[in-house]
């Protein structure tokens, strides 16, 4: 027994032993490290990513990590692993050496006509191209005028005709919609599905596709195609700043990055979902706000008078950097005040970042092709404050939060009050191909700018804002059904007026924000996701969903027609009927605009009598109740400039409330 305990003892006082020699070198490894971090030791480390809410400063490109350096001498070890370890050692992007596709040898289609081509290809460039300048324009039109001389994409790889298509297909989408899925079908055909070596064009060509896919609503198959994009890009390391390339390559893997980061940012916030993206993986510098012909195979040049303001990705960039710690802030039940704050900081300083035109007072006529990134940056605005429009929310934050709404929809209503109108005669403004300002305006309309204006639309009619409402509508009676969720938007405006007039012929106008029903229907496609809508919770089974829905057409109706293709049908047909029309709207805010107008005028009128009959009376003047006043947006500098009556087009007529029932 003796023995057993004193074995016993001998274990334990051995496991004590290794604990303490752990204990001590864990301390070593510990000074160690404090000491190299002081500086005294010959490895560096990398600082570690604080946490919380940290917004990019405006301006500066994103942190690059270190790398172990470059090796002298190993050009035969590089070369050993690439030819040895074939199948299990697979280049790097930057390094990697281009496998020819001789498997894959699609049959190549047939040009479209030398006209309709050039057309699409001026649409594409002064639209798609313009915001998103992924292609360097001067090499592409040399391979493509190179095709049309020849008549033919013999010789032609599979992939740059399937970015051409695609290119078609973009550019059938401006001014309006016409039938561009042939061409993004034959784009699809071209593309090898079982490639393992991707380049710049199936990224570029992914991209595209999942820009049409967006314009025609799209959106899940936009969102799933724009998932392949970014898997491409980080195949071939567009994230990097890394590799050997010429100065026409490096730009435009910068520009073609940048461009895929923007569109899921946008994307992501525009669905609720999150970004695809993880900004730490971006090492990659801004890109260049030159125009194409300084692009050159030395690298990039321009004169002084070329560095001006030109193109809107560098400024798109600033303003979606922000969009993936925004879409985190989205899954709060209750955002707070101070990330409010933090947020509307950070989007004020990219506004004094853009030049004068994009000011929110600005007197400056704004070109409508240089709306983009102003409209990405207030929808960002209103999509934030508007989630606190939740029911998990108290009244008095949901009232702060469409205070906040109305402002932002205020601001656009400048912004557009100045795209809205023919340019100014001077040579900065020279004369256009487009006729009217209604033209031009339609010629830059997008998905996203839609659903801005529908937005801001429903939050300034609920506050009875009808002056501000009405330009909005104009704006997306111009845009019309060149958008099929443009129909859509105002097919669930037409209905929410409906109501809204309901309400106030009840006399609960001021009563709308305690209105439960009224409420859901103001925070629009707030509703679309499972985190953030309340509607849906305890809602119908699926068998009464299915008998509300509305029916959808299939690839075969009961005749055995079948769609030749998915494309072919690219918006539900119940998108384009049900509601009265852009006409009716207008119409219908102007009544709404008269009869607040006569309310008005008599309450001043009864105000006045009774004032005057106390008066006569020798009665005191009763004083007014202190009334309870919502804290003041912050920062100042985001404020609206007041309720400007812009009208610009549009019938001039009035009708009252009754008429509209």
């Amino acid at each position: 027994m003796a023995n057993g305990w004193l074995g016993e003892n001998l274990t334990a006082y051995r496991q004590v032993q290794d604990l303490e020699k752990q204990l001590a070198h864990a301390r070593q490894q510990l000074n160690h490290l404090r000491s190299v971090m002081k500086g005294d030791g010959p490895m560096e480390i990398d600082a570690p990513r604080p946490g919380g809410l940290s917004l990019s400063e405006t301006g500066t490109s994103p942190p690059k990590q270190r790398r172990p350096p470059a090796m002298h001498q190993f050009s035969r070890v590089s070369s050993n692993l690439r030819n040895h370890g074939r199948g299990v050692v697979k280049v790097p992007a930057p390094y990697r050496q281009s496998e020819p596709q001789a498997s894959f040898k699609p049959s190549l289609p047939e040009l479209p006509k030398r006209d309709v081509a050039d057309h699409l290809l001026r649409q594409y460039y002064a639209t798609t191209h313009f915001n998103l300048p992924i292609i360097h324009w001067p090499s592409f039109t040399q391979q493509y005028e190179t095709v049309y001389r020849e008549g033919s994409l013999d010789g032609t790889s599979s992939i740059w005709c399937a970015l051409l298509f695609t290119v078609f297909a973009c550019g059938t989408l401006h001014p309006t919609l016409q039938n561009g899925q042939e061409y993004l079908e034959i784009s699809r055909s071209l593309i090898d599905p079982w490639t393992d070596y991707y380049t710049l064009d199936h990224a570029r060509s992914a991209l595209l596709a999942s820009i049409y896919l967006t314009e025609v609503n799209l959106k899940s198959a936009a969102w799933t195609w724009l998932g392949s994009t970014i898997r491409i890009s980080q195949d071939i390391g567009l994230q990097w700043e890394l590799g050997p390339w010429s100065g026409i390559e490096g730009e435009m893997r910068r520009r073609v990055w940048w461009s895929i980061y923007v569109w899921d940012r946008l994307l992501s916030l525009e669905l609720g979902r999150p970004p695809l993206i993880d900004d730490q993986d971006c090492e990659i510098g801004l890109p260049s706000p030159v125009e194409d012909k300084y692009i050159e195979a030395s690298g990039t040049w321009a004169p002084p008078s070329a560095l001006q303001w030109t193109r809107p990705l560098s400024q798109t960039v600033q303003v979606v950097r922000t969009m993936s710690q925004l879409t985190g802030a989205l899954k709060s039940t209750v955002i707070a005040p101070p990330t409010l704050q933090s947020f509307d900081a950070h989007f004020s300083n990219c506004i004094s970042a853009f030049p004068e035109p994009y000011q929110i007072h600005s007197n400056e006529y704004l070109d409508p092709h240089l709306l983009t990134p102003m409209i990405y940056l207030q929808n960002a605005r209103l999509v934030l404050h508007r989630h606190n429009l939740s029911t998990m929310c108290i009244a008095e934050v949901r009232a702060v939060a469409i205070d906040y709404c109305v402002m932002v929809a205020k601001d656009t209503v400048q912004l557009l009050s100045r795209s809205m109108q023919n340019p100014p005669e001077s040579s900065s403004h020279p004369p256009t191909a487009y006729g009217s300002w209604e033209a031009k305006f339609a010629s830059a309309g997008s998905a996203f700018l839609c659903t801005h204006l529908w937005r801001c639309t429903l939050v300034l009619c609920f506050r009875r804002q009808y002056n501000d409402a009405l330009v909005c509508a104009r704006a997306s009676a111009v845009l019309d059904d060149a958008r099929p969720v443009n129909s859509a938007c105002g097919r669930h405006l037409d209905f929410f007026l409906k109501c809204l007039i309901m309400k106030l012929q009840q006399g609960e106008g001021m009563k709308l924000e305690r209105d439960e029903e009224m409420m859901a229907y103001v925070s629009g496609d707030l509703q679309n996701s499972i985190e953030s809508s309340w509607v849906w919770q305890g809602g119908e089974s699926s068998e009464q969903v299915q008998e509300q829905s509305p029916p959808t057409t299939t690839a075969s109706d009961s005749r055995g027609a079948v769609t030749e293709s998915p494309t072919k049908s690219m918006a539900p047909p119940e998108e384009s009927r049900g509601w009265s029309g852009w006409e009716a709207i207008i119409e219908t805010l102007q009544g709404l605009t008269h009869d607040l107008q006569r309310q008005q005028q008599q309450q001043q009128q009864h105000e006045h009598q009774q004032h005057q009959q106390q008066f006569a009376q020798g009665q005191p003047t009763p004083t007014q109740p202190q009334a309870f006043h919502l804290p003041p947006p912050l920062p100042p500098d985001l404020g609206s400039a007041g309720n400007p009556e812009v009208s610009p087009g549009g019938s001039s007529s009035r009708i009252s409330i009754a008429n509209i029932i």
